[in-house]
């Protein structure tokens, strides 16, 4: 007959316990022993990763005297899936989770049971206070619905340390650095366990040095409970305005005799907790450490946003400047706004001169975060590590201000914020991400935003929009996304007026000047047609070919005439053709604009190209590298203009039918959440 399941499993988990491990087990069985005197029966299951040898031969050597019910040994490089070892063997109602880092009070148990059966099932019991003996301060905590609750320690930190009791149906474990902020994303309240303490007598492996893990949304965040205001009035300063990191420190703070007795106590098993005599009268205490810079930043942000509180829709960009990409990324708002009448903001996330932000509806939100960031850090980097703080600052608003949608089209900072806090952003926003084209390292291995993040993000993202059938295959091939949740929607094109002349070998070249839009085919190109004119517009992005750039300026028959605005802007000459060159592309625009003015385009086979120019609406080039078919085919534009006109004609046909707005308006309801942020198209 098995025995009766106990009241409450305790879960001790250490990594790379050392000798001193026996301590932590003696003051556990100090706690169990007060836990039987008010009838609770308790089980202890211990689970070591990569323990010394030390603290093996004292646990065989006290094991029977602790009454240890299961030891367990493990191997993990995930110092995070310990727990869930423990949380598997355990069979009370209730759960204590307990790392090696200190001890608790003797009361802890029955204080915490208590707490836990007032409020059940959706409750976390946590220590009242916490006497850190490595930085000699005490600290005390209050509930998560407490009057005297700082709200700033959930925005960008961890306000509870020590053990927790949950209840046995809590639905998957969280190890202890994250069990605050997981939880409140479920929906778990957080409570305290009056008149217990919990004494940590060496530094958490985390530390406390900079902001920590990010706090999840839950239905506690709403503008009147965290900032004392309702939609539409200014925030007030408290959460907004800087705090110092400098910790402010009293020293008057009265101790409980009770609490003075336990840490007599735990001096006969730990010697170490007795070195500060002056306990008996007052210690230190320690109001939450904040991070200043980005709680000021948080504040800008949301101050920025309650005005508009009703967003519905959220765009995160790098920026929104000159290009293709840029002018398509004003196609889905316009559309929103225009046709849909949704609420929308716009989030930049890089530093830098944003042209097209005159072109944004008027009643669009615009939030300028990237100069913003300039001087906290810079969000271009691909280290995870120095963005953290603005990784929190932005989630945070995320959950706070709950956008029914989200798009991310382009940003670094946004691509590793979802990575990280989205899966609880998720639960009260539908994500989608924009990707254009397919990357490659030199390897030929993929690369770019979708490959370093889509894959953490695949469980909770809800869409991916391509502009281009060959990329949306391309992602459900890569990623094994089913197909309904990748979508391709092809952008709108307006006509545009140009004047054509397919005898005057004068050839237009408009786009990104970097390596990969393959700058040594143009100038090659260019030197092997000497009788033809090319005039060659965009702006410089040079990173990985500065050279090219000198070498293009030194062809006499090229003529660099920098960066434009729009393409109708260049349309100043009766050109020959638009002569397009890339290693890899996805649906370029300029393309598209050349199509929509009657300029026929000689292109490579590249990405989804191939929707555009085909053998009947334009010249198509089968290897990118090929300057001898370049120019075979742009001699042709000219030698039969017969021929190219019936291609030009049927390019035309092409924008109009397949790129009209109203098109483009309606593909939009072929997105299941995309327009409504509902579930059902």
């Amino acid at each position: 007959m098995n025995p009766l399941p106990p009241l409450i499993s305790i879960i001790l988990t250490g990594h790379r316990s050392d000798w001193q491990l026996y301590r932590v087990l003696r003051s556990l069985q100090r706690l169990r022993q007060t836990a039987a005197a008010a009838q609770i029966t308790t089980e202890l299951i211990v689970v070591l990763n990569r323990p010394q040898e030390t603290a093996l031969k004292a646990l065989e050597l006290w094991q029977q005297q602790w009454s240890l019910d299961s030891l367990t040994v493990v191997d993990l490089a995930d110092t995070q899936a310990v727990g869930r070892v423990g949380f598997l063997l355990a069979r009370g109602r209730y759960i204590m989770l307990h790392d090696d880092v200190g001890y608790c009070s003797a009361n802890w148990l029955v204080a915490a049971r208590y707490a836990i059966e007032q409020d059940a099932p959706r409750a976390i019991i946590h220590s009242q206070g916490l006497f850190d003996f490595s930085t000699k301060v005490w600290r005390q905590f209050s509930d998560q619905q407490g009057g005297d609750f700082d709200i700033r320690e959930l925005l960008l930190g961890e306000y509870y340390q020590g053990p927790v009791l949950v209840e046995r149906a809590y639905p998957e474990y969280w190890p202890l650095p994250l069990i605050t902020t997981e939880s409140i994303a479920r929906g778990y309240t957080h409570f305290v366990a009056p008149a217990t303490a919990f004494y940590q007598v060496k530094p958490t492996r985390r530390g406390r040095s900079g902001p920590a893990s990010l706090t999840p949304s839950s239905a506690f965040f709403d503008n009147e409970r965290i900032f004392g205001v309702t939609a539409g009035k200014k925030l007030t300063t408290k959460v907004a305005a800087p705090v110092s990191v400098t910790t402010p420190v009293s020293v008057t703070t009265p101790v409980e005799e009770s609490i003075t007795t336990d840490i007599t106590e735990l001096g006969q098993i730990d010697p170490r907790v007795l070195n500060w005599r002056e306990l008996t009268t007052s210690v230190a205490s320690v109001e939450p450490t904040v991070v200043a810079t980005a709680t000021a930043l948080y504040g800008w942000l949301v101050n920025r946003w309650v005005p508009k509180a009703n967003i519905s829709h959220l765009f995160i960009l790098n920026w929104i400047t000159t290009g293709g990409a840029d002018r398509e990324i004003l196609a889905y708002i316009e559309a929103l706004v225009n046709h849909y009448g949704r609420r929308v903001a716009v989030i930049t996330a890089e530093p830098a001169i944003n042209e097209w932000r005159y072109l944004l509806p008027a009643q669009v939100l615009f939030i300028d975060l990237g100069n913003q960031l300039a001087g906290l850090a810079s969000a271009a980097t691909a280290d995870a590590t120095a963005t953290k703080p603005l990784m929190t600052v932005l989630a945070r608003l995320l959950l706070q201000r709950r956008p029914a949608v989200l798009h991310l089209m382009g940003s670094r900072l946004g691509w590793q914020t979802l990575a990280t806090a989205g899966r609880a952003i998720a639960q009260h926003t539908k994500i989608f991400v924009t990707a254009f084209s397919d990357q490659y390292d030199t390897h030929g291995q993929p690369t770019g935003y979708l490959s370093n993040y889509l894959p953490a993000m695949r469980p909770y993202l809800t869409g991916v929009i391509t502009d281009s059938e060959h990329y949306r295959q391309w992602c459900g091939r890569l990623f094994a996304l089913n197909p309904q949740r990748v979508h391709c929607v092809y952008p709108p094109q307006e006509r545009l007026a140009a004047e054509t002349d397919y005898q005057a070998k004068q050839v237009l070249w408009a786009g990104r000047l970097d390596a990969g839009k393959r700058l040594d085919v143009l100038l090659a190109i260019a030197a092997n047609l000497p009788d033809y004119n090319f005039y060659v517009y965009g702006r410089p992005v040079l990173k990985d070919a500065p050279s090219a750039l000198a070498a293009l300026q030194q062809q006499p028959n090229i003529h660099l005439l920098g960066s434009y605005q729009n393409f109708a802007e260049i349309l100043v000459r009766p050109y020959s053709l638009l002569l397009y060159t890339t290693d890899r592309d996805g649906l370029p625009n300029v393309i598209l604009e050349a199509m929509a003015a009657k300029i026929p385009v000689v292109a490579p086979n590249v990405g989804g190209i191939t929707e555009m120019i085909n053998e009947a609406t334009g010249y198509l080039i089968a290897d990118n590298e090929d300057v001898a078919a370049y120019c075979q085919q742009i001699r042709a534009v000219g030698g039969n203009p017969e021929l190219t006109s019936q291609k030009i004609a049927q390019a035309y046909e092409l924008i109009l039918n397949r790129h009209s707005q109203a098109r483009f308006v309606a593909a939009l309801t072929t997105i299941p959440g995309y327009v409504t942020g509902n579930t059902q198209p």
